[in-house]
């Protein structure tokens, strides 16, 4: 790392936030070099297998959390009044997800939050730092920290591949200006996104673009579900994310529409769009962050084509496409309606975005990066909600109810060509990002990301006063 001084940080305490076990081995791994610099460095695990490899010392502390089931329906009034918060939508992403109980989940959310009240230390010197997510537990930390005026940092991945964005004190999308001159390695890395029509998406997220069939039946995954039965059942560990039956559920239900919509011919490939002009509907993954936590509104996408099919104009196409991580979300057996029209189209996972793009005159988004890859190709972006990129002054943001009145003069009859905005948008984007890839544990990537949350707390003037 080379001959630094970070004297500043010895008066400073750092907290990681663990839900799982690849959360503990990354960041362990950070805090062996970050140790050296800090007062202490603890973690807040929400698994008990965290314990297999953090090693407490004098100024490394590992403190694990767990829920057994505790009644706090009493304090529900008491907490949404005294701390300002909404128990309904700080349980929404576990609620979609697991389908478990909302007094359950209630419960849990309070015990957890409660019991952070203790730990957490509301001196000053305190820094958390969590990936990124609307589960109870990364949302028990945030808004505890948020009540004792704690500085957190939610770490999410950008549209740069290696990068993520630090979002201080607040679940909101970064808001990038637009930056110019344009940096050699943006240009080129945009250059490359189009030429070879990349998908953008974090490496630890890579196994779930696979096909739905192929990852309901991969051995890796079923040896992961063994590890966690055996913890859960035999050791006896507490783990967070116990609902090991939605997952198969889930799974299994993306393999079967996959195969349904694929044998009743309900994909379809461009080709066999008949009308001359299309708009582009891509959908998230269903139970998505950026749907559950950010636009709950949003959270029904079903319901969102309908009313796009219901507003268009009759002579224009919809077309939509699944996540590419979620191929055989799309309910196929409970939406065979829409497949009647001569209007709609599920457009074959296997098609490429950018070449969906290019084929579309229009792009309502909610706040996909799809959003960004369509202003990267000059077309012409509708935001149905906040993103990164929606408060450039590229987009046209819109409420459905405000879309409604308005689409057909905002289907373009031409070109449109604001490629040099996009660009200075994406050099904002990028001064946005920090190198850092999560859960990579490579030697390189560990140095970056030990790098990363220096400056993190470097920009964002955490240093206290001496």
């Amino acid at each position: 790392m080379g001959k630094k001084d970070y004297s500043d940080y010895t008066k400073m305490n750092l907290i990681f936030v663990l839900i799982g076990e690849r959360d503990a081995q990354y960041f362990y791994n950070l805090a062996l070099f970050l140790k050296k610099y800090f007062a202490n460095i603890s973690f807040i695990s929400f698994n008990d297998s965290a314990k297999r490899i953090i090693k407490q010392e004098k100024n490394v502390k590992l403190i694990n959390l767990s829920y057994k089931n505790e009644d706090y329906s009493h304090q529900y009034s008491l907490i949404e009044t005294n701390y300002k918060i909404s128990l309904d939508d700080v349980i929404r992403h576990d609620l979609v997800t697991f389908k478990s109980s909302k007094k359950f989940l209630k419960n849990k959310f309070i015990h957890y939050f409660l019991t952070l009240d203790s730990i957490l230390d509301s001196q000053k010197n305190n820094y958390v730092f969590q990936e990124i997510g609307g589960y109870i537990a990364n949302l028990s930390v945030f808004y505890q920290c948020k009540n004792k005026n704690i500085n957190h940092v939610f770490l999410e991945p950008s549209f740069f591949p290696g990068r993520v964005h630090a979002l201080i004190n607040s679940i909101d999308p970064v808001n990038p200006k637009l930056i110019k001159p344009v940096s050699v390695c943006v240009k080129k890395h945009l250059e490359t996104c189009q030429e070879m029509k990349l998908l953008s998406f974090s490496s630890k997220d890579k196994l779930h673009y696979s096909h739905p069939i192929k990852k309901f039946f991969l051995i890796g995954n079923w040896t992961a579900l063994l590890t966690k039965l055996l913890n859960i059942y035999v050791k006896k560990n507490y783990v967070e994310h116990q609902f090991w039956k939605s997952h198969i559920k889930r799974y299994a239900g993306y393999a079967f529409n996959s195969t349904y919509s694929f044998i009743f011919n309900f994909y379809k490939k461009l080709n066999q769009v008949d009308q001359d002009k299309a708009i582009y509907f891509p959908l998230h993954v269903p139970e998505d962050f950026q749907l559950t936590t950010r636009c709950p509104e949003f959270y029904d996408q079903m319901k969102i084509l309908r009313t796009l099919l219901s507003i268009k104009p009759k002579n224009v196409a919809l077309i939509t496409k699944e996540h590419p991580a979620m191929k055989g979300s799309f309910p196929s057996r409970q939406t065979k309606d829409l497949f009647q029209r001569k209007d709609f189209y599920l457009i074959q996972p296997e098609i490429n975005n950018f070449d969906i793009i290019k084929f579309s005159e229009l792009i309502i988004t909610i706040n996909s990066k799809t959003g960004f890859e369509a202003l990267l190709s000059n077309k012409k972006v509708i935001c149905l909600s906040r993103s990164f990129y929606s408060n450039s002054g590229l987009t046209i943001n819109l409420s459905l109810a405000e879309l409604s009145k308005s689409i057909n003069g905002i289907i373009p009859t031409e070109e449109i060509d604001q490629s040099e905005k996009v660009l200075h948008l994406a050099q904002g984007i990028y001064n946005l990002s920090y190198p850092m890839s999560l859960y990579d544990n490579s030697e390189l990537n560990i140095l970056n990301s030990v790098e990363t949350v220096i400056q993190i707390m470097k920009n964002e003037n955490f240093i206290p006063n001496q």
